[in-house]
C-alpha cells in the first residue's frame, strides 16, 4: 500500500477495467473502485480525533460503469467554511470519475474545529482490499 498524489494515481488506473464499486453513498467513510487486475483504489480519510468526513452525495450510476474503464479522474477542493453549516472549519472535496460509459460525480464534505484535516486521502492498493465496505 502506498499513497501517490492523484497525478500518479490517474496514470496508474486509467485504461483499468472496473469490476466493482463499494462504498459509493451517502454517509460512507471509505469508498473504492475495484479493477479487473485484483487491484483497487481507494478513497478514505485518515481519522485523527475531532473531524468528521464522508460521502455527502454521488451522481451517475456505479451499475452502469462495471466492465467499463476508467478515462480519468478529477479533483476539486473548496472551502465551504463561510457558506455551509459546518462545525467551525469545512471543505468539499470533488471527484469526477470518467469512464467509457459516463461519469460518476463524488462529493466528500469535511468539517472540524479547524485544527483537524479535512482530506480526503485516495491510495492505489495493489492487491484488492475486502474490509466489509457496503455496496
Amino acid at each position: 500500500m502506498t499513497v501517490y498524489n492523484l497525478k500518479t494515481i490517474v496514470n496508474q488506473v486509467i485504461g483499468k477495467k472496473i469490476v466493482k464499486f463499494t462504498g459509493f453513498a451517502e454517509g460512507a467513510e471509505e469508498a473504492a473502485i475495484h479493477f479487473y487486475d485484483g487491484t483497487s483504489l481507494r478513497f478514505y480519510h485518515h481519522h485523527d480525533c475531532c473531524e468528521d468526513v464522508r460521502v455527502a452525495q454521488v451522481d451517475g450510476d456505479t451499475k452502469r460503469m462495471i466492465n467499463s474503464f476508467i478515462l480519468d479522474i478529477e479533483e476539486k477542493v473548496v472551502d465551504i467554511s463561510e457558506t455551509a453549516e459546518v462545525y467551525e472549519s469545512g471543505t468539499a472535496t470533488f471527484y469526477t470519475i470518467t469512464t467509457f460509459k459516463g461519469r460518476i460525480d463524488m462529493r466528500w464534505v469535511g468539517e472540524s474545529n479547524g485544527y483537524y484535516s479535512e482530506d480526503v486521502n485516495i491510495e492505489y492498493m495493489s492487491k484488492s482490499f475486502e474490509d466489509g465496505l457496503d455496496d
